[in-house]
């Protein structure tokens, strides 16, 4: 069989502005009494690789409504992404950590700093 030269078409992978935005990578470490510098540092890493910081810190929430009553499609898909956001911190905690945070709602500081 001949060699083909033709290279593979290009296939654009950045997320498309209507789809969660979601990372595949896991956390490798689960937080724990003795962890949690490294757990962060790796948290804290795929957050911001992922444009995700504005989730933890609560800025750019988009409004919940239009001015005409309907419900914002951003605003749906920011919640989803939220959701998704929480969803992969939980997992990435050990048990006793993850009870702790059942109904924990971040705090946004006024010097952009968020809280862990």
């Amino acid at each position: 069989m001949a060699a083909i030269n033709n290279p593979a078409p290009m296939v654009n992978s950045a997320p498309m502005a209507s789809a969660p935005r979601f990372t595949s990578t896991p956390i490798y470490m689960k937080l724990d009494d003795d962890n949690f510098l490294q757990w962060k540092d790796q948290v804290e890493a795929l957050i911001e690789g992922n444009d995700l910081l504005d989730h933890v810190i609560g800025s750019r929430i988009p409004h919940k409504f239009l001015e005409n009553g309907e419900i914002n499609s951003e605003y749906q898909r920011w919640k989803k992404q939220d959701a998704l956001l929480k969803s992969w911190l939980l997992a990435s905690m050990t048990k006793p950590y993850m009870t702790r945070m059942v109904g924990y709602t971040p705090i946004k500081f006024g010097t952009g700093n968020y809280s862990w």
